[in-house]
């Protein structure tokens, strides 16, 4: 070190001069800096993040021919249900190639899964046998045509589930030899979903609530004749036999858009019964995602009413409400014991959330 340099005040630090330059000696009083960095922006990712956002007031084109569509073929049936017509894009025969090369070999692939699992052959089997005794799918009579789509499908277990433990899924994405799908030539339709934060808050206000969901809601809506060739796949219930072709006669879990369809039907039911049953049209506008059911009530009174009156509605459309729970069993009082099947647990989900019932 050499030079030091010294302040009037002899409190002052000192400055001395070493070989790695100037560097400062002595004590120091105690001083305390908050820094805010980009407290604009971070108040304003903060609002982003809280806000609920609202749906776009413009609709597409392709979202408005999706409606006017619907409006236009669809078809209350005697029975109650509804019949719908699949919204594809225009010139969809062109564009789709061969597929039921693509299927058929998924389908061996399928077959040798499962002769190596004989307990999800049978399930899958019998998930199949179920479909033909709803008639949600027929055999097609006259082979040797290719015109339309094959939907390869597979199997995904939920051994938790306490209602399908197997459910087969049906692959719309699938490539046909020209590169294009089912899915790539349908129009998937407006986002008819309410937003689910909106949802929970509402249902958090009541005093008293109740969730369910619909029974095979996508299976619960009819397509017309002269669609249903876009939905064939290939089956046999064992390999002794040849295999064959069906065709889907409901929507289909897989396909763009059976969501926009099951949604659009539910507000249509509702807008047909709201005469015979006002409130709950109104709940069933308001209070679903996709298939499940979430609301409430400010009286017990009021709850009974209500989840028989929204029964009774999705009934009139060929519609199930099941799996029914609430935080006070005296809401689902007037349900039947197979409705109402779980009435005595104590904790419910809803979209992965758990709540306890008290």
């Amino acid at each position: 070190m050499s030079g030091i340099l010294r302040g009037e005040n002899p409190s002052q630090p000192i400055a001395q001069q070493t070989r790695l330059g100037w560097i400062l000696c002595g004590k120091l009083k105690s001083y305390q800096c908050n820094v805010i960095l980009n407290s604009t922006e971070d108040l304003q990712r903060f609002w982003e993040i809280e806000d609920i956002e609202e749906s776009p007031s413009v609709v597409s084109s392709e979202d408005q021919y999706c409606l006017e569509l619907y409006k236009n073929t669809t078809l209350r049936q005697a029975n109650g249900r509804y019949k719908v017509r699949l919204p594809l894009k225009d010139n969809f025969e062109q564009s789709l190639g061969l597929s039921k090369p693509t299927a058929v070999a998924q389908f061996h692939s399928l077959e040798r899964k499962l002769a190596k699992q004989p307990k999800t052959a049978r399930q899958y089997t019998d998930f199949i046998n179920k479909y033909k005794d709803l008639r949600h799918m027929s055999l097609v009579e006259k082979k040797g045509s290719e015109i339309g789509y094959y939907l390869p499908h597979h199997c995904v277990t939920r051994e938790h589930s306490e209602t399908t433990k197997l459910r087969v899924v049906f692959n719309g994405s699938a490539k046909t030899s020209t590169g294009i799908s089912l899915n790539d030539v349908m129009y998937t339709g407006p986002n008819l979903q309410q937003d689910l934060q909106s949802l929970i808050l509402k249902w958090r206000s009541f005093r008293y609530v109740y969730t369910a969901d619909v029974e095979k809601m996508f299976r619960n809506i009819d397509i017309f004749e002269c669609d249903q060739k876009m939905q064939k796949i290939i089956w046999r219930d064992t390999q002794t036999q040849p295999l064959q072709e069906y065709e889907l006669t409901t929507v289909t879990y897989g396909t763009k858009a059976a969501p926009f369809l099951a949604m659009m039907t539910l507000k249509q039911l509702a807008m047909d019964e709201r005469r015979r049953f006002p409130r709950a049209a109104e709940i069933t506008e308001q209070a679903f995602y996709t298939d499940d059911l979430i609301y409430g009530a400010h009286s017990i009174e009021e709850g009974c009413s209500m989840v028989t009156e929204l029964q009774d509605l999705l009934q009139a459309g060929g519609f199930m409400l099941r799996k029914w729970a609430s935080n006070d069993p005296r809401i689902l009082k007037r349900l039947s014991e197979k409705i109402n099947r779980d009435q005595n647990q104590q904790i419910f989900t809803f979209k992965g959330i758990l709540f306890q019932k008290h």
